[in-house]
């Protein structure tokens, strides 16, 4: 970049959300990259951080932003300045986000396994018809219900991976 370019541009980091994988990285980059005044575009998929430079005068942070959401990711909360090298402010933030994750995953299959191993129990006890006319609907609304609410992760990035081909 020559001085005069690079004095008329502005760097921004922020957090992108609904990355799965390297070929939404890849997406995420050529859509910001699309967008007129933006010179330069990185994405890291194990922060989940989105690096732009781009002309403030041509292309604003809501255009980054549309850019994204239209590439069918999220955005996620800007800080509203750098983070200097000891402060160790944000990765005390994303090491909790992490673990709330974890701790909810963990929930979900705590909650999932017990269910399936009982359903799967229930193949094996010889019970009469009379009692699979009203078993089978009660257990089949508790397998859906079940499956949805812990799967709902895997499904929701499944959909948006379908969503973007």
């Amino acid at each position: 970049m020559s001085t005069a370019v690079a004095e008329a541009t502005q760097e921004v980091s922020f957090p992108v959300t609904g990355m799965t994988c390297a070929s939404c990285v890849r997406r995420i980059e050529k859509a910001l990259t699309r967008v007129e005044g933006v010179h330069e575009a990185s994405v890291n998929l194990a922060t989940e951080k989105a690096r732009v430079v781009y002309e403030p005068h041509v292309a604003t942070f809501g255009t980054l932003s549309a850019a994204v959401h239209k590439a069918g990711y999220g955005v996620g909360e800007v800080s509203a300045e750098a983070p200097t090298p000891g402060q160790a402010e944000p990765v005390a933030e994303q090491a909790s986000q992490s673990q709330r994750d974890i701790d909810d995953l963990k929930r979900r299959w705590m909650v999932a396994l017990p269910v399936g191993v009982g359903m799967m129990a229930l193949m094996y006890i010889p019970l009469p018809l009379d009692a699979m006319d009203i078993l089978m609907p009660a257990l089949l609304v508790i397998a859906t219900i079940v499956q949805f609410w812990a799967g709902r992760g895997f499904y929701a990035a499944a959909w948006a991976a379908a969503r973007h081909g």
